[in-house]
């Protein structure tokens, strides 16, 4: 039998070159500037949608703003986006995102569900016309008298958002007990209203409960582990209960996640206090004190400064 014709050099050389144009074209074709753009939106979106899910909210937010700002329209990450916002107290992105997607039609019935349940928890968080109405009667919402409020709330008892509004002036009048009592009142029916957990943390440091106040702390990091202010609120606690390493901890990762909020930069100047690393509380001091732009933050680095000044009462 004949041996079979070799295969001519030339063809060979002729389909090398045919398959390394193909490769050649595949590769520039996937790794283009169009391309690369196109994976890295991908990623932004995948980070979100998965930061979302695992309750990461202010990681979530991030990722989602800055992927709709590329690609709007998108309803998971719209949907998204406006749950994340909701959970890092963040109500300018939840309203801008409640405007954008009121007057659509969702195709996706569950994250539409998910969505009237976040809608139905944000109504506690706005005033209603009833306590507009009855706050317009005074000059200013000191001047409410506690007889009034309690005529009020006779009249309104599921009120959340105006029981809030009394417990925030109850504490700024130091009347803690009665503070106390009325974010008790509030959580019995709500154990998840984050201003409520906020100020109930705050009390308590007053009174002394640091205990209770860390349960509150805690609580509010179950529902959101990367809020910088409960994290914030968190280095406070420990810090008072002496778990200064611990504090420290907590204040280098809300700093991390938020290097911006005078709450959480007052907080970590008082961990490196307390830690004894002047050199580092020194530096954040004087960034923090060139960053308070306003008078709120002002009065959240003079707090720690007064502290470490043995002006305002700490710890024992």
């Amino acid at each position: 039998m004949k041996s079979r014709k070799p295969f001519p050099r030339w063809a060979w050389l002729l389909a090398g070159g045919i398959a390394l144009v193909i490769l050649v074209f595949c590769l520039v074709t996937r790794f283009s500037p169009a391309a690369l753009h196109n994976l890295a939106v991908t990623s932004e979106l995948e980070d979100g949608l998965k930061a979302e899910r695992t309750g990461h909210y202010l990681t979530a937010e991030r990722e989602l703003k800055t992927y709709t700002a590329k690609v709007p329209n998108n309803e998971e990450a719209e949907g998204r986006l406006m749950i994340a916002a909701f959970y890092n107290q963040d109500f300018g992105t939840f309203s801008a995102q409640f405007t954008k997607l009121r007057d659509k039609e969702m195709k996706d019935k569950k994250l539409f569900a998910e969505l009237n349940g976040i809608m139905a928890k944000a109504a506690f968080y706005y005033p209603s016309d009833s306590v507009k109405v009855f706050s317009s009667r005074y000059p200013v919402l000191p001047a409410i008298p506690d007889s009034a409020w309690e005529n009020y709330f006779n009249r309104n008892p599921a009120d959340v958002d105006a029981k809030e509004i009394y417990a925030e002036e109850l504490y700024k009048e130091n009347k803690y007990s009665r503070c106390d009592s009325v974010i008790e009142d509030i959580l019995s029916s709500h154990d998840d209203y984050i201003p409520a957990l906020a100020i109930g943390a705050a009390v308590r440091r007053k009174e002394e409960d640091y205990d209770k106040a860390l349960w509150y702390n805690k609580r509010i990091l179950q529902i959101n582990p990367e809020l910088p202010d409960g994290l914030a609120s968190e280095v406070l606690t420990l810090l008072m209960l002496k778990q200064d390493a611990d504090a420290l901890d907590v204040a280098l990762r809300a700093y991390a996640l938020d290097d911006r909020n005078a709450y959480v930069k007052s907080s970590l100047i008082l961990a490196y206090h307390f830690n004894d690393r002047s050199a580092d509380r020194d530096a954040l001091i004087r960034k923090a004190s060139t960053e308070a732009t306003d008078s709120g933050d002002q009065r959240m680095i003079q707090y720690a400064l007064n502290v470490m000044a043995k002006k305002e009462k700490f710890r024992n």
